[in-house]
């Protein structure tokens, strides 16, 4: 019996062997479970397998899927539209604007609430919310003012506790006699520190290296203390002082070549006799260098809002609630940045990093 079951095995395997040899595009797939052995397999059939197992997975098309959106857009429109058919058109228009701009605020407000925390910290932000609750917010106000009182009582002892000059609030009644001007202001110069002539520690406060130097400052200054520089044509000597002291403080900064044109020898630094090559430095002299840095900050601020803050289309972009990113200029400054920065920073609306 398992002689005859093993025969007609064999004959049905060659009788279908033979069916898929006639068969045209048939061909000979190697199993892909190894044993040596081949699988003949016509290959229109197995792609039509396939197809009708990848539908099986996606019963579907994408215009069906469109279909049932739309059909489903339609059924919410007429939802609405049966839920406004007692509205007047004009209401239904200020309610949609209003609603609009609640949502666009709203939208803003949050935008901006969480840039704040980003850039504060959010321990600090919730500590900053946390003060301004109305139980807090009294007793920090309560120390702040122990606090200022305490430092203007520090600061009218040092200032008028052992001087014998009065303190002045208003304009003196009467003048006072030259002589009583220099021994008032010998009075309040005795409790500055003195520059000791070179051998004095303070930093950063004065500039000069002794008191010959400072005394010949001073014997200059005297013979322009009369003069305006804002007035040029009344006072040429100042305007021209100006011009070059900008002119010799550019030239630190400036190219090399730029720098040998202006001394007169442009034909040795680019090779071209004759040509003249233009400064692109420009300054001006200030009162000090707080007034400096500001006026440095104001035209880095301006040249930042000429490629980023003009515009009605970039200032309508800006205005998104959704836009991120650097809307404002920003100063990258230490710790230990002069007071003049952070002047600049309020003045200017930029953003302190």
């Amino acid at each position: 019996d398992d002689d005859d079951g093993d025969e007609e095995r064999e004959r049905r395997r060659k009788t279908e062997e033979d069916v898929m040899a006639e068969e045209p595009g048939a061909s000979s797939v190697p199993l892909p479970f190894g044993g040596g052995g081949n699988l003949n397999l016509n290959l229109e059939d197995l792609f039509s397998r396939l197809s009708t197992k990848l539908v099986e997975v996606v019963p579907v098309t994408v215009v069906d899927l469109c279909k049932h959106l739309m059909e489903k857009l339609t059924l919410e429109l007429e939802r609405v539209d049966a839920l406004l058919e007692k509205e007047k058109p004009s209401s239904v228009v200020l309610k949609t604007f209003a609603l609009a701009v609640g949502a666009l605020w709203l939208a803003r407000f949050t935008s901006t609430v969480i840039d704040v925390m980003r850039e504060q910290g959010y321990l600090q932000s919730t500590f900053n919310c946390l003060k301004r609750l109305p139980g807090i917010s009294h007793l920090v106000r309560k120390e702040k003012e122990k606090i200022a009182k305490k430092m203007e009582k520090q600061v009218l002892e040092e200032r008028y506790s052992h001087s014998k000059v009065p303190k002045f609030s208003c304009l003196p009644s009467k003048p006072l006699t030259h002589e009583k001007v220099f021994d008032t202001i010998a009075e309040l110069n005795a409790k500055d520190v003195g520059y000791q002539n070179g051998k004095s520690k303070l930093s950063g406060a004065v500039y000069f290296n002794s008191m010959d130097h400072a005394d010949f400052q001073t014997k200059v200054y005297g013979k322009f203390v009369g003069t305006n520089p804002i007035h040029a044509d009344s006072y040429p000597s100042v305007a021209r002082m100006d011009a070059e002291l900008v002119a010799m403080t550019a030239s630190l900064f400036r190219p090399p070549e730029e720098h040998a044109s202006l001394n007169g020898s442009a034909a040795a630094a680019d090779g071209k006799k004759g040509k003249k090559i233009s400064s692109s430095v420009c300054g001006s002299v200030t009162s000090g260098g707080s007034e400096s840095i500001l006026c440095a900050m104001k035209a880095s601020r301006d040249w930042w809002l000429s490629r980023n803050g003009y515009g009605i289309f970039r200032n309508l972009l800006n205005a998104l609630p959704w836009r991120k990113g650097t809307v404002k200029p920003e100063i990258i400054m230490a710790d230990s940045a002069h007071a003049a920065y952070v002047k600049a920073a309020e003045y200017y609306n930029l953003k302190m990093v």
